[in-house]
């Protein structure tokens, strides 16, 4: 599926390793994402086989500005990493993808975002909060991406509107078991 494709902005899904733009792919999610929160290289290698991660990223008029990584499941979808690069950020392009995101399905939204207490984590929720998603308070701990790392408490946003908490739990539960099932040993 094509995640956005108009005059200005369009998007290009990833499927292999030896992507001619994968190496690009590759240096913004390092430089955008904390270690512990992102994928080995080896791991990325075998997730880009699995039918319901989508890594797409983005070009504004051709040009490389970004990366959409998400999950499409029977009752929602996830975000797993959304990044625009540097240069290009505060442009509304990260709004104006995350909006047709946003209404390409009927299917409720859920991400990840670091608790507020640094003003770049306040900032991301601002952002999303800004695209009409709502913060969960509700207990979150992201397991780790790798044998090597520990979980983080991190909090989940929904769109387009808050879960009760069975529903929270229960795509909680899908997450951990169809995003993480791959660094469990």
């Amino acid at each position: 599926m094509l995640l956005y494709n108009s005059e200005k902005v369009s998007s290009y899904r990833i499927l292999s390793s030896q992507d001619s733009y994968f190496s690009l792919t590759w240096e913004l999610y390092s430089s955008s994402f904390p270690v512990e929160e992102r994928r080995s290289l080896e791991n990325f290698y075998n997730i880009l086989g699995n039918q319901s991660f989508h890594a797409e990223i983005i070009f504004d008029h051709d040009q490389f500005v970004g990366l959409f990584f998400w999950w499409n499941f029977d009752k929602f979808r996830y975000i797993e990493h959304f990044a625009i690069c540097p240069e290009k950020r505060g442009q509304g392009l990260g709004s104006l993808i995350l909006n047709h995101f946003k209404i390409q399905s009927s299917l409720p939204v859920l991400l990840e975002v670091e608790p507020g207490d640094t003003d770049l984590a306040k900032r991301r929720i601002q952002f999303y909060e800004s695209n009409h998603f709502h913060l969960h308070l509700f207990p979150y701990i992201q397991p780790p991406y790798g044998s090597d790392s520990m979980p983080i408490p991190l909090q989940i946003m929904s769109y387009p509107k808050s879960l009760p908490l069975d529903t929270f739990n229960a795509f909680v539960k899908t997450i951990h078991q169809k995003v993480y099932q791959y660094f469990q040993n």
